[in-house]
């Protein structure tokens, strides 16, 4: 039986704002696709890991990472909810996902 690919998967990945390394060798492999929430400290390199996987030109991606087996932001449904971003008025994460049409099921 084939191997199947793994959803998202980043090794040894690098984030960069200009000449700063926001986010270092970083592995992640997430093996079922859904919604992924990362937390942590203040500054710890959060937004530039999401912006890199949104494919955002904010930040500069180094390392492996891919989604099955296309390179990250080429070919995935990323929806990317910052940290100041408005809710659109609902009153929930999940309705403002649903109302772009993300499933979070």
């Amino acid at each position: 039986m084939p191997k199947q690919p793994i959803p998202l998967s980043f090794e040894r990945v690098g984030v960069r704002r200009g000449p700063l390394l926001t986010v270092g060798n970083v592995t992640l492999r997430v093996t079922t696709p859904g919604v992924l929430f990362i937390i942590g400290a203040g500054g710890a390199g959060k937004s530039s890991l999401l912006a890199a996987l949104a494919g955002s030109d904010e930040v500069e991606l180094e390392g492996t990472a891919t989604f099955g087996e296309h390179p990250v932001a080429c070919e995935a449904d990323v929806a990317w909810l910052r940290q100041r971003d408005a809710l659109e008025g609902a009153d929930s994460v999940a309705e403002t996902l649903a109302a772009r049409g993300i499933d979070t099921g």
